[in-house]
């Protein structure tokens, strides 16, 4: 009997070690779920819009001009969502230009998102000539669920949204996707 009262504050110290090992376990694994979903909400926000049509929408250009995304069905189109003050959104212009030049067939919309700055002056420096939209009111941008710099929707002839994707790209990232639309 001596023996088991002796030994008994260290069996009761083992069981709660053991009964603590678990609800460490068990938080660790709900946290991670619970960090899993959390990504998994932030990477798809607007990757419910893949293989959908496209949300039509009419913006006014640089010179003042309605351009409407519907007038493009049958064509292959780019719409780049941009801000002048998005270093990754400066540093793709230029790859951005080189496939309006290399393919002409494409239809870039550049969707501007700070038209108090000076969207002109962005344009004349990097030698862009494809349309620049600007989205006073970020209608077109609440659509599309955008909410990253750059974000490019890639919309096939159909007007179905293909692809997605939130940050820079380079040249051959897009001439791969405009490719595979």
């Amino acid at each position: 009997m001596n023996k088991l009262v002796k030994w008994m504050p260290v069996v009761i110290i083992m069981i709660l070690i053991i009964i603590s090992i678990g609800y460490v376990q068990e938080d660790e694994q709900e946290e991670s779920e619970t960090t899993q979903q959390s990504t998994e909400q932030q990477t798809s926000g607007n990757q419910g819009l893949v293989d959908k049509p496209a949300s039509n929408f009419q913006l006014e250009n640089l010179q003042g001009e309605q351009v409407e995304l519907s007038d493009f069905k049958g064509q292959k189109v780019l719409v780049n969502f941009w801000a002048t003050w998005c270093p990754p959104c400066e540093a793709e212009m230029p790859d951005i230009q080189k496939l309006h030049e290399a393919y002409p067939e494409y239809v870039i919309l550049a969707v501007n998102e700070d038209p108090e700055n000076d969207v002109q002056g962005f344009v004349n420096e990097y030698g862009l000539t494809f349309p620049v939209l600007i989205d006073t009111n970020q209608q077109v941008q609440a659509n599309y669920q955008i909410v990253a710099y750059p974000t490019s929707i890639f919309i096939d002839e159909d007007g179905v949204v293909r692809t997605i994707t939130e940050g820079s790209m380079d040249y051959q990232s897009f001439e791969a996707t405009m490719a595979d639309l």
